[in-house]
Parts: C-alpha cells; structure tokens; sequence
C-alpha cells in the first residue's frame, strides 16, 4: 500500500509517502510491483481492488496465493501488476491531465471492493 511511515532525523522530522509491501510490511525500493485486480469482461458491474504492493520475487508469490483465496477466478477476478516505477509516472501524469479533459477515452464507473493480506511473519 502507499502509507504514510513517521521518520526522526536530520534533516527534521517528517512524515514520508513510501510503498510499503503488503506481505512483508517492509519499504519497497526499486523492485516491486502494484497489484490490483478486476471483474472487467464479467456480466454486472465492473468492479476493482484496493491498489497492493509486494517486492519482486518472494513477496510476490506469497501475494499471489492470498490473492487467488481473496478474490477468487471462479468469482470474475483477474489479477492485473504494473512495475512500481511505471506506476509511479502514470500517478504524476494524472495529477496535472484531468480525465474529463481526454475527448478520446472513456472512462469506466466501477466499484471498490476490498480485503486485507494476511502478513507474513519475518
């Protein structure tokens, strides 16, 4: 998830925006993923997970098992990943370029529904 971690020090105290990887609650930094899934192409209405991040790798399969559990193929779920980098342009993109502004897309109403990872002990 994008969380908010407190931070002591030199310069001065903060508080500092970070990908914290939802399986083993540690910072992720360079290597990870964002991770969200989707009932598109379903019948009914579209619908979309919280955003998930895990680093590359172990974290990443153990994501993928709880994924599968939480939000099961059988239900409409597909499981959708974006590199955390790309992930990161797209985000400061839309910031400054309105969707409304974009006369040739359309942009989708869904519904959010969400679950929590289970953590993996270190």
């Amino acid at each position: 998830m994008i969380e908010y971690l407190g931070r002591s020090g030199p310069p001065e105290a903060m508080n500092c925006p970070a990908l914290i990887c939802d399986t083993c609650r540690e910072q992720v930094v360079d290597r990870g993923n964002v991770i969200w899934g989707t009932t598109a192409g379903t019948p009914g209405p579209r619908r979309s997970t919280p955003l998930y991040v895990a680093h590359k790798g172990r974290c990443d399969l153990a994501f993928d098992k709880w994924f599968a559990q939480a939000y099961p193929a059988a239900d409409g779920w597909i499981q959708l990943w974006e590199e955390a980098e790309t992930f990161m342009r797209q985000l400061a993109h839309n910031l400054t370029h309105a969707f409304a502004d974009d006369p040739g897309g359309e942009y989708h109403q869904h519904i959010l529904e969400g679950s929590r990872p289970p953590q993996e002990k270190p």
